[in-house]
């Protein structure tokens, strides 16, 4: 038996193929992507096949209830083909509010509950009167523009960045069941308000950057490959790309007392090998995800139900916007942000720019890929408790000097 959510998992391949309902109800898959329904049925001696329709535009349930009606004339003795066909009644508008009812219905079940309320709420309150009645592929970037607008007038200026985030979700998941070729939404932000005072920033203090390691530690979500992966980031400040194509296989050590991350050079900027040792807090991470990604070739996969491919490319950036961050920080930023609260806590210049994989053109810069490791795996350890600290232990937090002198036979 077929179910709504089935149908729009199903994906295109070389050659057509059939997924089958019933009673002689198929759903024929092309290469291109066309989903139509059709039905194999017997009239007295001769078999035969009809087509009942496309999908989305004929629903599942209708599908079977035009299934039913072919059984009825069959029953009668009237041979379905001979049946006058009614006349075609004018095709159903498919309205932006429909389209989102789906998308969130297909969502649901990877969003906690509260998630769900949020967007339910916000487009309900802010999208739904606007644009909701409208075709979906009769929707416009100046309308999203007015929708956003009126959210912004209310002064909740991140808020409207993230209803037209929500907004292109819905054109995605249009996207994906052939109802749209275009995302206006997507070349909408631009038009949107900026933040008024400070401006932009792409790195963040660091006690800024302690308290939203502590958000995302607390923060619910059900991706938890996204979230492991904002803090891995955090307390090892790679590159994006060397978080997200991280493989299990390149990890060493990972229960005994030097646990070390090996990048292969071709996965990095340098094209050169880089080491990272690792702190307890990141072995931690790695421990958590493994009993969710183990056994996929990637630690932090798109989903723990898509273990085959990466973090999307965007993602940890996006979870940082949808934190209220757009603005205040990248993930780029956190390498920033380590560098300088290393440097004004008085660790060696090179461990520093060793460990950010800055290296210069000489032979030991190119070669010695474990120089350093002893006082880098220190270091590194250092960053990490300092992140580590809930904003409760800041006053009885130990300062960075204080830190260096518990690693002072690391100096010589």
């Amino acid at each position: 038996m077929l179910s709504d959510l089935k149908i729009r998992k199903l994906k295109p391949e070389a050659e057509a193929f059939r997924v089958f309902d019933g009673e002689g109800l198929y759903l024929e898959v092309t290469p291109s992507g066309t989903r139509s329904w059709r039905m194999d049925y017997r009239f007295g001696a001769r078999r035969s096949s009809m087509a009942l329709g496309r999908y989305p535009a004929m629903s599942l349930r209708e599908a079977r209830e035009a299934r039913d009606a072919v059984k009825d004339d069959i029953a009668a003795g009237r041979d379905p083909r001979q049946r006058k066909a009614p006349a075609p009644a004018p095709e159903a508008v498919v309205t932006f509010r429909s389209v989102a009812e789906r998308w969130i219905e297909n969502n649901e079940t990877a969003w906690v509950p509260e998630y769900t309320k949020r967007i339910v709420a916000r487009l309900t309150g802010d999208v739904f009167p606007a644009i909701g009645h409208i075709a979906i592929d009769g929707v416009t970037a100046k309308q999203i523009i007015a929708v956003a607008r009126s959210v912004e007038d209310r002064g909740a200026i991140d808020m409207a960045r993230r209803v037209v985030q929500m907004i292109s979700g819905v054109f995605v998941f249009a996207a994906s069941e052939e109802l749209v070729q275009v995302n206006p939404a997507s070349i909408v932000t631009p038009a949107l308000a900026k933040r008024p005072g400070k401006g932009r920033r792409s790195s963040l203090a660091a006690p800024e950057l302690r308290t939203i390691y502590a958000d995302v530690l607390a923060r619910e979500t059900v991706n938890i490959s996204l979230k492991c992966a904002l803090r891995f980031t955090m307390l090892t400040f790679v590159r994006t790309a060397e978080t997200r194509f991280a493989t299990w296989d390149e990890f060493d050590a990972l229960d005994g007392d030097e646990p070390l991350w090996r990048i292969p050079a071709e996965r990095m900027k340098m094209r050169r090998e880089h080491l990272v040792p690792l702190s307890r807090q990141a072995v931690a991470v790695l421990n958590e995800m493994r009993s969710i990604s183990g056994r996929g070739p990637f630690v932090f996969p798109l989903h723990e139900m898509d273990l085959g491919r990466p973090l999307a490319k965007n993602a940890m950036l996006g979870e940082l916007y949808a934190m209220g961050l757009s603005g205040r920080a990248t993930v780029h930023g956190f390498r920033h942000t380590a560098s300088t609260w290393l440097n004004e806590a008085e660790f060696n210049r090179d461990w520093i720019e060793m460990q950010l994989a800055h290296v210069d053109g000489g032979v030991r810069g190119v070669y010695n890929s474990a120089q350093y490791l002893r006082q880098r795996r220190g270091m590194m350890q250092v960053w990490a408790d300092f992140l580590d600290q809930r904003e409760s232990q800041a006053e009885e937090a130990v300062a960075p000097h204080d830190k260096i002198e518990m690693f002072r036979d690391l100096l010589g």
